[in-house]
């Protein structure tokens, strides 16, 4: 049987969405919704949606693309994936970057992040922790793997 456990450390009112997601497959994925705008651009959440669009729209290529992979380092610092308390190293995608058009408010890096791997076999306990640096975190788990997570 796999135990979820989440840890979060955080003050702010508004919430960062995550939905944890364990398969039949031994696989997980785990997406979080942020301002992943604002990570790239390194100002607060919560800032001016269309001017964060606006500023990022502007970089060149070259830059763009070096605050993006500032923002994916950023994420995988700041949001840490263990199994039964060994830290794993998951894989991480934006899958809306690029679909300005796929949300309601201006993004260019989209508002999910997405985590995933393999769950280790034979493990009993997955944590997620999520760094103060985002809001709290409001987290659904489904598990179609029938762990009784």
């Amino acid at each position: 049987m796999l135990a979820l456990f989440w840890l979060l450390i955080a003050h702010d009112l508004e919430f960062t969405y995550t939905v944890v997601v364990i398969d039949g497959a031994g696989n997980y994925r785990a997406d979080l919704t942020c301002d992943l705008d604002a990570v790239a651009l390194g100002v607060a959440p919560g800032a001016d949606s269309e001017e964060v669009f606006r500023q990022l729209n502007a970089l060149e290529p070259d830059e763009l693309e070096r605050r993006v992979e500032q923002a994916r380092g950023f994420m995988l610092e700041h949001v840490v994936v263990r199994f039964d308390g060994v830290r794993v190293q998951p894989e991480l995608t934006l899958p809306e970057y690029g679909n300005a058009g796929v949300s309601p408010v201006p993004t260019l890096l989209g508002l999910t992040a997405r985590f995933t791997g393999s769950v280790p076999r034979g493990v009993s306990t997955m944590t997620l922790t999520v760094d103060r640096v985002f809001p709290p975190v409001y987290l659904t788990v489904l598990d179609e793997a029938g762990s009784n997570v």
